[in-house]
């Protein structure tokens, strides 16, 4: 079941969601697709440091009355007289809806970092907001970033909120480059444990992903199919258990929809090579039984036979009787010569203790052969 579309619906509500970009792959679509779906159900206050609404919002919902656009755009330290403090002015725009609190789009939270200077006046602007969001229960704090950023691991603390749906973007040549260099798949096909054991620092590694794709042999960015990671940390619930979840889906943007893996057309060739391979087990699985058949049919060739393999009962308890060349603590001992009387070699058949105390023991008789004394024993050597 995708999660992708429940996540961008707003069902379950979710108080924080951070959408993660890099240089190598983009996650505005899924931004877009967010702003279409709720600007059709409820007001959305959409706040642009970087990219300019008409690349967010659909020609037709720019209108809308749901829409709230504040477009600081313009608004670069240095270049414009114009100063306003954002943090005042958002706050003063969700006063101003009363009940209905609206959600909030932050877009992009790295240019806000930059053009204050300051991680902690970032982090307390972004801190603020979700505070005045959080009462309602039902809105949606949304926050766009571009990695690498050092605000990202602090948005994705416990302590900034308690509940994180955190979507990270990929390109898909980086499953491709896993698959080959580490011949490791995605789930199911590959443990989570051992796949995101390697998934995960090399998708941190930003300048290698971008290696990937801006490098000689990348296919350069544009691709319209995403790899999304979303890691969602919940609270608690009667849909979600506590604790924190990861997932890996694929993203269609010419058609904003989401889908599993498996149907992304630039991965068809990683299923293709395990379709393979599996092929190849099976014919050689099959090429070894054929070569060495199995007739369940076939006669025992142990039947029918001159003489007997088996021993009988009498046979077997016969030897079980024969005396080992020891005797066990409590039995007769072995005597020098084996020169044993007859009495008590009956005795010892039959498992009766023999009449003595005598502890058990093995009898050697050296010969001529044993070089017992205590000189060299190179003077022996008849050279």
């Amino acid at each position: 079941m995708s999660l992708l579309p429940s996540i961008i619906s707003s069902k379950p509500p979710q108080p924080f969601l951070l959408l993660q970009s890099t240089a190598a792959q983009s996650c505005l679509p899924i931004l877009r697709s967010i702003l279409d779906k709720t600007l059709v159900k409820k007001p959305v206050i959409l706040v642009c440091f970087l990219h300019p609404p008409p690349t967010l919002v659909k020609p037709e919902l720019l209108q809308s009355q749901n829409l709230r656009l504040l477009d600081w755009t313009a608004r670069v330290p240095g270049y414009s007289d114009y100063s306003v403090d954002p943090h005042a002015e958002i706050l003063k725009v969700i006063q101003e809806y009363g009940v209905v609190v609206p959600d909030v789009i932050i877009d992009s939270a790295d240019t806000l970092l930059s053009n204050l200077g300051s991680l902690s006046e970032t982090y307390r602007i972004l801190n603020s907001i979700l505070l005045a969001l959080r009462p309602s229960g039902t809105t949606r704090f949304i926050v766009h970033i571009l990695a690498p950023n050092p605000l990202i691991p602090l948005l994705a603390q416990v302590r900034f909120s308690p509940s994180l749906f955190h979507l990270k973007a990929h390109p898909p040549v980086l499953l491709t480059h896993i698959s080959k260099a580490y011949l490791t798949l995605p789930p199911p096909q590959t443990t989570p444990e051992k796949f995101y054991s390697v998934f995960t620092p090399l998708s941190e590694r930003h300048h290698e992903c971008e290696k990937l794709v801006f490098g000689t042999d990348g296919e350069g960015s544009g691709g319209s199919e995403i790899v999304v990671e979303m890691v969602m940390r919940c609270t608690g619930g009667a849909s979600r258990k506590r604790g924190v979840e990861r997932y890996l889906e694929g993203w269609m943007s010419n058609s904003a929809t989401s889908c599993d893996l498996q149907q992304l057309e630039s991965l068809k060739s990683l299923w293709a090579k395990q379709v393979a391979m599996q092929d190849v087990s099976t014919s050689i699985d099959s090429s070894h039984q054929d070569s060495n058949p199995v007739n369940k049919d076939a006669p025992d060739p142990t039947k029918n036979l001159s003489f007997n393999l088996n021993l009988t009962e009498e046979q077997q308890h016969a030897r079980s009787q024969v005396p080992l060349p020891y005797a066990h603590e409590g039995m007769l001992p072995v005597l020098e010569n084996w020169k044993i009387g007859p009495l008590l070699i009956a005795r010892v058949l039959k498992g009766k203790p023999a009449s003595t105390s005598t502890p058990a023991s093995i009898l050697y008789d050296p010969d001529s052969a044993d070089d017992i004394d205590d000189d060299d024993p190179d003077e022996d050597l008849d050279l």
